[in-house]
């Protein structure tokens, strides 16, 4: 639900950027490429080794033989991953990889999403969306649950999307016509000037300065984008999370600031998470976190509350690490570095973060992932594409 999927805009138009761009020597010997591993909570079959055991150690997803993931997101108790062999679930008490069986019109998949207990997949035929609905997060028009994929329709003036996302319990599309939302609205996350209830998707309000976007993220209850003007937020506010330098709410999307001391140009951003209560980013290769920071998952320990970005703090003889992407869950966090190794930092209390230690705000590094493409956090577990 928390994890980010990088794209930049050409013309306007949002296209996925390659995730395969770490060197083959850097993969791990004893794994497949494809593979998934998963660590952390598994009450619920969040881990898809087939057990409910949760595992402080990275532990290999049971995808069939002969099926290599693509793409993975982790929502908080289930997963999916897009595979050569379509999209695949584990967890919310499925114990292994099961695939999604979608209506004959749907030929493709090329974007995945997973909530608290809703998902999303964009595919050839559109948007279409399963699972809990009582907040309206599957945007077809109703509050039912629906346990097999239906597709869900949007304005006219929508003739593109390019990627989906999903907090908790709302989700988000970016289009040709701008970022449209749905579902929950009680912390004003869907940012369209309402704490009005969704049933189907609606346009966020981002301001004239905005012309484009490259990504969004959903979290708890709060929502962030990628924009030609930097970073945007809205939604809850209690910890700071919207990264404006206040604690009060909005219902309409508000500049994030990273006031980085000594520079004076703007810190490029090419990654975003948006987690329960906390915000992460990726500017300039960097970790940057705020809002609620109690357990250390904004990854640095200048304070349980942060209203504005904080850059992650590494111990001196760690020496400098470019990270590539990030992805946020209830009160801890991963990111992804540029030779694919795998840090974590926040609450450990199931093993989340793939080790035995305390946890804390030092991001440390998982042991033995190494030739990893992409990560995800879910609640209280955590993924790696190999």
């Amino acid at each position: 639900m928390f994890t980010f999927r990088r794209w930049k805009t050409y013309l306007g138009v949002a296209v996925a950027v390659s995730l395969l761009l770490v060197p083959l020597m850097s993969l791990a010997a004893s794994v497949t490429p494809g593979t998934v591993t998963a660590w952390g909570y598994n009450g619920l079959g969040c881990l898809g080794d087939g057990t409910t055991t949760s595992s402080s150690k990275p532990v290999t997803v049971g995808l069939p033989d002969g099926v290599s993931a693509l793409t993975i997101t982790a929502g908080s108790f289930h997963n999916l991953a897009i595979t050569t062999e379509g999209v695949y679930t584990w967890g919310g008490e499925v114990l292994t990889p099961t695939k999604i069986v979608f209506p004959a019109a749907v030929t493709a998949v090329s974007d995945i999403a997973a909530g608290a207990g809703h998902s999303l997949a964009l595919t050839d035929d559109g948007v279409y969306v399963w699972g809990g609905n009582s907040s309206g997060q599957l945007g077809d028009g109703t509050t039912i649950s629906k346990p097999d994929p239906v597709k869900i329709f949007f304005p006219s003036s929508v003739t593109a999307i390019f990627s989906v996302a999903a907090g908790s319990y709302h989700s988000l599309a970016v289009t040709d016509d701008g970022v449209y939302a749905w579902g929950s609205n009680g912390g004003a996350q869907l940012g369209d000037g309402t704490r009005t209830q969704r049933n189907a998707p609606v346009k966020v309000a981002l301001p004239p300065a905005v012309t484009s976007v490259s990504a969004v993220s959903g979290g708890g209850f709060h929502s962030l984008a990628i924009t030609n003007d930097g970073v945007y937020a809205w939604g809850n506010n209690t910890f700071g999370q919207l990264g404006n330098g206040t604690i009060t709410d909005s219902a309409v999307p508000v500049k994030v600031v990273f006031a980085v001391a000594k520079r004076t140009a703007p810190v490029n951003v090419t990654a975003i998470a948006a987690g329960f209560w906390h915000s992460l980013a990726i500017g300039d290769g960097n970790i940057y976190g705020w809002g609620y920071g109690s357990n250390g998952e904004l990854g640095s320990p200048a304070g349980s509350t942060n209203v504005f970005p904080v850059k992650a703090v590494f111990p001196k003889k760690v020496g400098p690490i470019v990270f590539t992407a990030v992805s946020a869950g209830d009160l801890h966090s991963v990111a992804l570095s540029n030779v694919g190794e795998v840090y974590a930092f926040g609450n450990n209390s199931e093993g989340q973060l793939g080790s035995n230690s305390n946890g804390g705000p030092t991001p440390t590094k998982v042991p033995n992932e190494g030739g990893v493409i992409d990560v995800s956090a879910g609640y209280y577990h955590s993924l790696a594409l190999h």
